[in-house]
């Protein structure tokens, strides 16, 4: 269907093409073969979607979309659709400077802090040329360029612009002014503050103002709030898995959204030398500046062809097209969108392709344009391929080859190069087991290394201001790209102080709640690493120059920043790229059941360990005003399916230890409160998280049941107890299953056969005179023994923390039952009571020193039906009336106003039964369950499935009880 409307659509757009008369080259062959290319094209990378719109001088060829920019709402993409521009937001910054320098308001080549006093960095190369304008939109200025806090989240953060001028106050340059050209985003997220002083007012509303409402681009903006674009956007997209909203708060290089229709006005105002429908937008001059190449006064000469930066261009002369004359690009790529504009100002020919789920835009913006200029020039499109440089073998390397040895420092990894009788050997990521090795390269005549036979790799050896840099060759068909690959590090002792912080693996300790990284799943430790006299963090290799601060090498793109030793709260802390991380060896541990009260400071995370101390699910309620957020991790840091039956609550199935994240909340927050406990469902008997359906029958102690596991048909277990008992099941082991346990009211014994060891266990508790009333008293995830004697409302307990001595207490009287449960949701069980005549509830409630609350609710009539009906980790009390098949409800607040709640589903027509409510479906909430003892018939209502009605059974029978 989906194809079958892109040929649909694309027909149309090709018969209006054919009709339109403004256009003296007929395009519609190009529509034609291009419309095949991309739909190739979008199943060959996996693409969700495209679009694009390729112009003609002032008049716009094509404006179309392909595929679904939301395959989840099955939205089509056109023209109209928002996408995120990603670092072709930097054409626009560039635009926006321009347009301040004719005003005569702003100088390329003036200091940086002319027009922003703050603007500073720690001093690392004497005698370093001043960061001018110019500097930050070529690349050259040296500047470590990115930074990590905020730059991508799922809500709008607009702090990002301001934490980078901030901190590069206490970062260090990676190399000198004018050294090279490596991609450098914070330069652009510098012009933000340029462009605010000069404007005097935000970057995003000089933007806005300046830029896009001139060029009459409605339909771009920035991402300042949720729900923006009404309905345009296209959806983050990673091939097929779908994403909350990318929000990129890297304004000025990177946050820009725009749509195919828009990004046409700004090519028509480039193709028209600054001038847009008659008005200037910007001279003819400052259009040129920016289409400047910017790479001739640099140490490393940029014999790079992919990168020749003009100011907000990427490249001025696209080697790829430069069979026609002089292309100019920028590109840009986030991990879910992907953007490409190129223009032909000769030409008068400019396209712009915009798309999500898979990187194709340039691909298809090139052959766009290929197209048209055979169909507009009658120029063929390139079929020769660049004729591989060959040189003849010598002796006599250009440097001699011991100079050349060693290690060689880029932005992931390290490169090694060892020699062998005249051969050379490179080991690409040499400490990775994986790495790549390139051997028997062997010295040329032009100066380059390369396996005989085999041009199509060759890397070469630059002296450059006493550097010694790893360059290399590569056939990228039309053309050959030269590029530096590694700069050569001699390596030295790491001292000890580093070499013990090696030990742990570190975390990220102030990660902002709404960074992408969470929706990615991608928080997790980073390596530091001091082997074989190197120091890598994050693969980054680094040079210590003391116990406290290493700094980065200069080949690669210059990512990395400095590493520093901070002190926090008398924890050593790493600092790198703005953000913070802590030994993960440090986190504090939290055994559950357990608690602890803290604050959080900004972005700080509230990091804690779980030692896996029990089995069942582990509960965690969080609370705090306003509410935090809680994400669960298992070992190896990776997200959790959870359960959240209510805000503040998570239930979590662990097989080891688990680390919890406590971060703030959309409405902020910081006091919090987190509690841990082990939490085994009710006659949960295979350790599913699930209640189970167990009958039991007194006359012989046969006892049955239907295990969830088995979807309730499959795996019934047969245990046989003993005749005139009564079944007390619980999780007395602590293992998460519920053991199979009697209890003989006639002698007060007990007796527990136990999933965890298999054993069989007795004791003696109460007698003719008690009833049983075994739960968790003291909060070790164990049930305990207990019984209540009504007669005066005399209780006793075996604790198990406590060696199982005897504790006794008083609550309740004659005409009471015990309704045993946790009310207040603490881990620990409080004694209650209800009045069968009266419904008198009476609740000793162990979370304010057993301090006494009553209820009056049921009576006559109504029997007890306790359980944790809303999933906020407190029973409720509940009673069910047989004769009307009605029951009410004392909700603790959550799936209604704090009350007395009613319900009878309307299709319950059977009346009478046993409630057994138990959370049957797993997902923290009980289910109302109804048992008929006369028919073996089970009612469910689970609320999974909305609490609609499933019987089951029959199961049971007038001779079994529920064993729960």
């Amino acid at each position: 269907m989906q194809n079958k409307i892109k040929l649909a659509f694309c027909g149309l757009a090709l018969w209006m093409a054919a009709t339109l008369s403004g256009f003296a080259t007929d395009y519609s062959a190009t529509m034609r073969d291009l419309s095949s290319y991309i739909t190739n094209q979008l199943q060959t990378t996996g693409a969700s979607s495209l679009a694009l719109v390729l112009v003609d001088s002032n008049q716009v060829v094509w404006a179309t979309g392909f595929g679904l920019a939301d395959p989840i709402a099955g939205r089509a993409a056109d023209a109209d659709t928002v996408y995120g521009i990603c670092s072709v937001s930097k054409t626009f910054t560039a635009l926006a400077a321009m347009r301040q320098i004719d005003r005569g308001q702003l100088s390329l080549d003036l200091p940086v802090t002319n027009y922003v006093p703050t603007f500073a960095f720690h001093s690392r190369f004497p005698g370093a040329a001043v960061i001018t304008p110019r500097l930050l939109m070529n690349h050259q200025s040296g500047l470590p360029g990115d930074y990590l806090p905020y730059a991508q989240t799922t809500v709008p953060d607009l702090r990002f612009g301001v934490e980078v001028l901030e901190g590069l106050a206490d970062e260090y340059p990676v190399y000198p002014p004018n050294f090279s050209d490596t991609y450098n985003n914070n330069g652009f997220t510098l012009m933000e503050s340029v462009i605010a002083a000069l404007s005097g007012t935000t970057f995003v509303a000089q933007v806005d103002a300046d830029v896009f409402e001139p060029l009459g681009m409605t339909n771009t903006g920035f991402f300042l709030i949720t729900n923006q674009f009404n309905g345009k956007l296209a959806r983050s997209m990673l091939g097929t898995n779908a994403y909350p909203d990318d929000i990129v708060n890297v304004h000025a290089s990177g946050g820009m959204c725009s749509s195919a229709n828009d990004m046409g006005r700004a090519i028509e105002m480039l193709l028209g030398g600054g001038v847009i429908q008659g008005q200037r937008f910007m001279s003819t001059n400052a259009l040129a500046t920016m289409l400047t190449f910017q790479g001739t006064n640099i140490a490393v000469a940029s014999s790079n062809r992919d990168t020749r930066n003009g100011l907000g261009w990427d490249n001025v002369a696209d080697p790829k097209l430069e069979y026609a004359g002089q292309a100019c690009f920028k590109g840009g790529d986030t991990a879910y969108f992907h953007s490409h504009l190129e223009i032909m100002p000769e030409r008068g020919l400019g396209v712009a392709v915009l798309c999500n789920g898979g990187s194709l835009a340039q691909n298809v913006a090139q052959q766009a344009l290929m197209l048209a200029l055979r169909d507009k020039f009658t120029i063929a499109l390139p079929t020769n391929a660049a004729p591989f440089p060959d040189s003849p073998v010598t002796n006599t390397p250009p440097l001699p080859l011991e100079q050349i040895t060693g290690f060689y420092a880029r932005q992931l990894g390290l490169i090694r190069v060892t020699t062998n009788n005249g051969y050379l050997t490179l080991y690409l990521n040499v400490f990775d087991p994986t790495a790549t090795v390139y051997t028997n390269l062997l010295p040329h005549v032009n100066g380059w290394f390369w396996n005989a036979g085999n041009t199509n790799g060759q890397v070469a050896f630059s002296n450059v201001q006493d550097h010694l840099l790893l360059m290399s060759k590569n056939n990228k068909g039309q053309y050959w790209n030269t590029e530096m690959i590694g700069e050569r590090i001699t390596t030295s002792p790491v001292s000890a102080a580093w070499s013990n912080r090696t030990v742990s693996a570190w975390i990220n300790a102030d990660l902002s709640p709404f960074d992408f990284d969470w929706a990615m799943d991608a928080v997790k430790p980073v390596d530091l690493s001091g082997s074989n006299g190197f120091l890598f963090f994050n693969n980054v290799a680094l040079a210590p120059t003391n116990d406290n601060l290493a700094l980065p090498f200069i080949a690669g793109r210059n990512d990395a920043g400095t590493l520093k030793v901070v002190s926090t709260n008398g924890e050593e802390w790493l600092r790198f790229m703005g953000s913070h991380y802590r030994p993960v060896d440090n986190i504090p541990v939290l055994t559950a059941p357990g608690g602890t009260n803290a604050v959080l400071t900004g972005d700080a995370i509230g990091w804690y360990c779980i030692p896996r101390s029990g089995s069942g699910w582990l509960e965690l309620n969080l609370t705090g005003t306003p509410m935090p957020q809680l994400r669960v991790l298992n070992a190896d840091f990776s997200l959790m399916a959870t359960i959240q039956p209510v805000a503040g609550r998570i239930l979590v199935a662990p097989t080891s230890a688990v680390f919890v994240a406590v971060t703030r909340g959309a409405d902020g927050g910081n006091a919090y409160a987190l509690r841990a406990s082990w939490r085994g469902v009710a006659a949960d008997y295979d350790g599913d998280g699930k209640a189970d359906v167990a009958i039991y029958r007194g006359s012989d102690g046969l006892w049955l049941v239907a295990l969830s596991s088995y979807d309730y048909q499959e795996g019934l277990v047969v245990e046989t107890g003993l005749a005139g008992w009564t079944p007390v099941s619980g999780d007395y082991d602590g293992d998460g299953i519920a053991d199979r346990t009697l209890y003989e009211r006639s002698s007060g014994r007990w007796l527990a056969k136990f999933t965890s060891s298999g054993l069989v266990s007795e004791c003696w508790l109460g007698g003719p005179e008690f009833t049983a009333a075994q739960c968790d008293f003291d909060g070790d995830a164990k049930t305990d023994p207990g019984v209540y004697r009504e007669a005066d409302g005399y209780w006793q307990v075996l604790a198990s923390s406590r060696q199982y001595a005897p504790c006794p207490s008083s609550l309740g009287e004659t005409g009471f039952q015990p309704v045993v449960a946790d009310y207040d949701g603490d881990g620990l069980a409080d004694p209650a009571v209800y009045n069968r005549t009266t419904g008198l509830w009476i609740i000793s409630f162990s979370s304010i020193g057993y301090q006494l609350a009553t209820w009056t609710f049921g009576g006559s009539g109504y029997l007890p039906a306790t359980a944790d009906y809303d999933g906020d980790g407190k029973t409720d009390p509940a009673v069910y009336a047989p004769g009307m098949a009605y029951w009410q409800m004392l909700l603790s607040g959550s799936l209604a106003t704090q009350g007395v709640y009613t319900w009878r589903d309307a299709v319950l027509v059977t009346i009478g039964g046993l409630p057994v409510p138990e959370d049957y479906d797993g997902d923290g909430l009980a289910d109302p369950t109804v048992y008929h003892q006369d028919t073996g018939l089970w009612e469910f209502f689970p609320s999974l499935q909305g609490y609609r009605l499933v019987v089951w059974g029959p199961f049971g029978g007038p001779e079994y009880q529920p064993a729960r």
